[in-house]
């Protein structure tokens, strides 16, 4: 530490303080007035270097998230702080950093940029921009400090996500995996109980090559079609909505030349699914198609409401199972073949059921 102080009664005006805390540093300048009966009040504004290793020491409130999340990197910044050490709800504190790269969790950010303002009870704004796998990201928050359970909403918006470099990075178990992966989200919720948020937002991946997903290859066993095991799904999209710890969709879509897989279903904050998914084929796949062609399926594939596959268990340890419609079937066989009911019945009795 190195220092330059003027000592004004019961106050400090710092014309410099330069040095190290931990693997920190700083450049700073302000004033410090001491009361009584009453903590410092603090006045400082300069320039610092963050090593994220230390966040957590020198916020202890946060101390186990940051030590959740293993942040790695070095934040250069300026700011301006004023208030008393303990009083944090009500520090005014204005942020300017930004690192060509860090990690959190192990993900890499880069040209990692971070705006943050709090005055009056409130941050304003914790704004967040970087790139990750080529993919720009936006982060825009805020949050109500007036109470312990600190209410705030976030933005997320991330555009152009390369899968590729995604799976080469994390050696993902989908050895195939491509795509451009996109999302925008709006969250809302209390900092103490993450898990209670709500929000709604949308996904899409354009260009890809998602076949290999242990969820999706589990549906190639359930139908007992050999054909489908070598589809590739090149897109997929879908709107959801988060409430009571479990993220909702009613129109997840994943398509393919091939064929199209719609559905809709929750999966939980304790990675547990809940899915109903239906798979229609193109006219093509079914004419060119070796199993698709006999008498009964050929009917189930082209019959609206014919077949619905559950998706149960976990995201690791997906389970599927064919539900089948009777009812439908038999009204699908009816509309579609000039055999007699008797025929078509012991048709779809003998190669289904």
């Amino acid at each position: 530490l190195n220092t330059k102080i003027k000592i004004l009664r019961s106050a400090f005006q710092i014309s410099s303080l330069i040095g190290n805390y931990l693997n920190s540093s700083f450049n700073l300048k302000g004033d410090i007035q001491l009361f009584e009966d009453a903590p410092a009040d603090i006045d400082l504004r300069g320039k610092f270097m963050l090593d994220l290793s230390d966040a957590g020491i020198l916020i202890p409130r946060i101390k186990h998230r940051v030590t959740q999340l293993k942040p790695v990197g070095v934040l250069a910044g300026e700011g301006i702080y004023k208030g008393r050490l303990k009083d944090w709800s009500h520090w005014q504190l204005a942020l300017d950093m930004k690192s060509d790269k860090v990690e959190i969790s192990e993900y890499p950010f880069e040209n990692v940029s971070i705006y943050f303002t709090q005055r009056d009870l409130a941050i304003s704004k914790c704004n967040v921009s970087s790139k990750i796998y080529n993919g720009n990201l936006a982060v825009t928050s805020s949050a109500d400090l007036r109470n312990e359970e600190i209410l705030f909403s976030t933005t997320i918006d991330l555009k152009g996500l390369d899968l590729t470099r995604f799976r080469e990075d994390k050696k993902s178990k989908n050895h195939q995996l491509a795509g451009t992966l996109s999302l925008l989200t709006n969250l809302e919720g209390s900092a103490d109980q993450w898990r209670e948020l709500t929000g709604e937002g949308s996904l899409s991946i354009t260009d890809g090559h998602l076949w290999r997903w242990n969820i999706l290859d589990g549906m190639a066993k359930a139908l007992l079609i050999p054909e489908f095991k070598n589809f590739v799904f090149t897109e997929a999209n879908g709107n959801f909505h988060i409430q009571d710890q479990k993220i909702f969709t009613n129109n997840a879509q994943m398509t393919s030349e091939s064929v199209t897989l719609d559905g809709k279903g929750w999966v939980d904050f304790h990675k547990n699914l809940n899915f109903d998914i239906k798979p229609t084929f193109s006219k093509l796949t079914i004419l060119q198609s070796g199993s698709l062609m006999k008498g009964a399926t050929s009917i189930v594939t082209q019959t609206d409401g014919y077949l619905n596959i559950k998706l149960t268990g976990t995201l690791d340890k997906p389970r599927h199972h064919v539900e089948k419609s009777p009812l439908k079937i038999i009204e699908g066989a009816i509309g579609n073949t000039t055999d007699t009911l008797k025929e078509v019945i012991s048709d779809i009795v003998g190669e289904i059921f």
